[in-house]
């Protein structure tokens, strides 16, 4: 499935784009390794500060410093978000602490997340769930893609808030810190999505709101390396489940019998009252659709539910 995500234009200075030069835009960081690299080359005053950051719209992280300007990070062309990035160690690894969409050159709508999401899924680095700091919120983002650019920007909040009028877009409260979805349908890749909340893609646990939330159904994409057992039996189960195998070697286990799904296709259906587990005897995928979605299921975050 290929699908075409929102972009954003530069509505900033010209004379500021003008000015970019052919390849001169932030670093590309398409994989684990290219952020290794660039870190390492980071002094430590360096990371003390966020960094500049774009996302293009082949869906690649790039970053500039800080002062940089963002329409020269992403060589003048639209992206699909910006703002800024700061990162930090965690268990001698590399995560993101915080990251905004505060870019008044692109003025990025929050409904961009999934966007800035899918880049740093795509180089193995830990992340929030949402932008940690928002600065636009729009409840038009059709009209904020199509509206006029500016003639003129400036870093004031005046100004800025004028940009955003402009395009349809509009000042946050202070209160305002999560990504919010205002249509009623939502485009994603399940792969993608499901890393960014432990396998979910729909049920109580998104945001009401969110096309994807549902206290009626609830479905995983579940990615399960070899030998990937769950860390304790469901007692009690008071939903109705069905597992579908996608790829691999999958074992449920029930009171009584186990059944193994090794065809793809291969699926198991159990009501209400049977208590169950499972273990995968191969690195595996599979759908699992539960309804209704209630909470009171789940195991500790560190292990798979």
């Amino acid at each position: 499935m290929t699908t075409r995500e929102p972009s954003y234009r530069y509505v900033g200075p010209a004379d500021l784009r003008a000015a970019v030069r052919p390849a001169s835009g932030g670093r590309r960081i398409g994989s684990a390794a290219d952020f290794a690299h660039w870190i390492a080359e980071r002094t430590a005053g360096e990371l003390l500060e966020p960094f500049t950051f774009v996302v293009s719209t082949d869906g690649m992280l790039r970053l500039a410093p800080r002062r940089s300007e963002h329409v020269a990070c992403a060589d003048g062309e639209h992206v699909l978000s910006a703002g800024e990035i700061s990162f930090t160690r965690e268990a001698d690894q590399w995560v993101v602490d915080e990251v905004s969409n505060q870019s008044i050159a692109y003025c990025p709508d929050v409904a961009s997340w999934p966007a800035v999401a899918h880049a740093l899924y795509a180089i193995d680095l830990g992340r929030p769930p949402h932008f940690t700091h928002q600065k636009w919120s729009s409840d038009a983002a059709p009209a904020a893609r199509s509206a006029p650019s500016c003639a003129r920007t400036t870093s004031s909040a005046s100004s800025a808030a004028a940009i955003c009028r402009r395009r349809g877009t509009s000042m946050p409260t202070a209160a305002a810190s999560v990504p919010h979805v205002n249509d009623s349908v939502y485009v994603g890749n399940a792969g993608k999505d499901a890393a960014l909340d432990r396998g979910w893609l729909l049920g109580h646990f998104k945001d009401v709101g969110d096309p994807r939330h549902s206290e009626a159904v609830e479905i995983k994409w579940g990615v399960h390396p070899r030998a990937d057992r769950r860390a304790q039996w469901v007692r009690g189960e008071e939903r109705t489940a069905l597992l579908v195998l996608i790829s691999g070697r999958f074992r449920v286990e029930l009171p009584g019998r186990d059944v193994l799904l090794d065809e793809q296709g291969d699926y198991v259906v159990w009501g209400r009252g049977v208590d169950h587990s499972w273990f995968a005897e191969e690195e595996s995928v599979v759908l699992t659709v539960r309804w209704p979605s209630v909470p009171g299921y789940a195991v500790p975050e560190k292990d798979q539910p």
